[in-house]
């Protein structure tokens, strides 16, 4: 099967977010089933990162740069929903451990410097090489982040969510 490339990444993308709301956001449901379901979003929205970014090796232009920029950006947004949703768990657990706020912390500290690579890549001024880098990077910082969310998922699924 041929890698993806940036233009069905961006089919895909659509797909995904007008399967989840105008936004792309993850579902409000911080049940098990509900967080599996965000993770899936997740993965899916992070392959088509993965797909832009590996297309700035063939079209280094500023377009391109902007639009995996823009893409990795969705799954900042995505992860920090998904973030916000794992910190209320977590607090919500009277056995949460000091290992899963550590993780929480971690996959948080690696969502904020995927953002911060991306805006920079972003820049009109930033040379494509250092975008390049920067996309990469960003990149990096959210399957880290993704890694987390996984390992903090596995750590709450005992834990029943909060009625509200």
């Amino acid at each position: 099967m041929p890698a993806p490339t940036a233009s069905d990444a961006t089919a895909d993308s659509a797909a995904v977010a007008n399967s989840n709301g105008p936004t792309g956001a993850v579902a409000q449901n911080n049940s098990n089933a509900g967080l599996t379901a965000d993770l899936g979003v997740l993965d899916a929205q992070l392959k088509i990162a993965a797909a832009n970014t590996a297309a700035i090796s063939q079209n280094a232009s500023a377009a391109a740069i902007a639009s995996a920029a823009a893409q990795l950006q969705v799954v900042v947004t995505l992860e920090t929903n998904l973030a916000t949703k794992l910190q209320s768990r977590v607090a919500s657990a009277a056995n949460a451990t000091a290992a899963l706020n550590a993780v929480l912390a971690e996959m948080n500290r690696n969502i904020s410097n995927a953002s911060s690579q991306a805006t920079a890549a972003a820049r009109a001024t930033t040379p494509v090489a250092q975008a390049t880098v920067e996309l990469q990077t960003s990149q990096s910082y959210l399957q880290a982040a993704r890694v987390s969310a996984g390992t903090i998922v596995q750590g709450v699924s005992s834990i029943p969510p909060t009625k509200k």
